[in-house]
């Protein structure tokens, strides 16, 4: 088993079942506006059956998930989440030194955006990773077509 952090966007009016999803689960809850986020550290064998899991246990709660937050990361997140300058993530991304291929970009916006998933596998080779299970970008489309649709399966 292996611990994730998953961030789910919620919808509807969560103060009132606040109290029992923290009793219920390992969280931190977080608005923006209207906008909800839900973080979730859970265990699982996968980080599919992780949120499949927790979609579930909410659902049972009252609270609607709208989606499964992608955890994207900017050359400073990188620098920050590996305790590295940014100089040496531009390095890394330039593939300046004699290291294995650093990750794709997923995509150009902002001068680049990462998976973190894909970072923190990479960082793994420098002993830099956080040591935790992370959704790929296959997850990611798995859980938000299964959340989209209400096609969770139960778990277990």
């Amino acid at each position: 088993m292996k611990q994730f952090e998953l961030r789910f966007q919620i919808r509807g009016h969560i103060e009132y079942v606040l109290e029992d999803v923290i009793a219920t689960l390992d969280c931190g809850y977080a608005s923006h506006g209207n906008f909800q986020i839900l973080t979730v550290w859970v265990e699982a064998d996968n980080a599919v059956d992780a949120a499949f899991d927790t979609v579930a246990k909410l659902s049972g709660l009252g609270v609607g998930v709208s989606r499964l937050l992608e955890d994207f990361v900017t050359r400073q997140d990188i620098a920050e989440r590996a305790s590295v300058s940014r100089e040496a993530v531009a390095d890394w991304v330039r593939q300046a030194e004699e290291l294995p291929a650093f990750p794709d970009v997923y995509n150009i916006v902002g001068g680049g955006i990462w998976l973190w998933a894909d970072v923190n596998e990479w960082l793994e080779h420098l002993c830099k990773g956080d040591g935790m299970g992370h959704p790929t970008a296959m997850d990611y489309a798995k859980i938000n077509a299964a959340v989209q649709f209400d096609r969770v399966p139960p778990v277990g």
